[in-house]
């Protein structure tokens, strides 16, 4: 496991018994390290890694740490990398992401 440690943000990586990249992010997400996380989520994509993004252990999210999990998601959509965000959430980032309305950019229905 691999571990990206700022205080109270973290990025812990493992490699899933079938091969894919699950990438959790840990603590806060917020404007003072989204592009940490964007960093990292594009290092992985120029790899062709394929890359879960598991939020469930997020404690809180703003507006630009949504924004870059948007961006990211708009880009593998855009560019055929596979990069999915599971659905399990805290209730506080359950509620952020329903209150922007963008549930459906997240786990489009079909």
């Amino acid at each position: 496991m691999s571990v990206w440690d700022r205080g109270e943000f973290e990025l812990e990586q493992i490699i899933a018994p079938d091969g894919a990249v699950r990438l959790a992010v840990v603590g806060e997400l917020d404007l003072a390290v989204a592009d940490d996380l964007t960093e990292r989520l594009s290092e992985l994509k120029r790899s062709g890694e394929h890359v879960r993004l598991d939020l469930s252990r997020l404690r809180f999210i703003d507006g630009s740490g949504i924004r870059a999990v948007l961006i990211a998601v708009s880009d593998a959509r855009r560019d055929g990398w596979e990069l999915e965000v599971g659905r399990e959430l805290t209730g506080q980032v359950r509620r952020a992401i329903k209150t922007l309305g963008v549930a459906s950019a997240l786990w489009p229905a079909g």
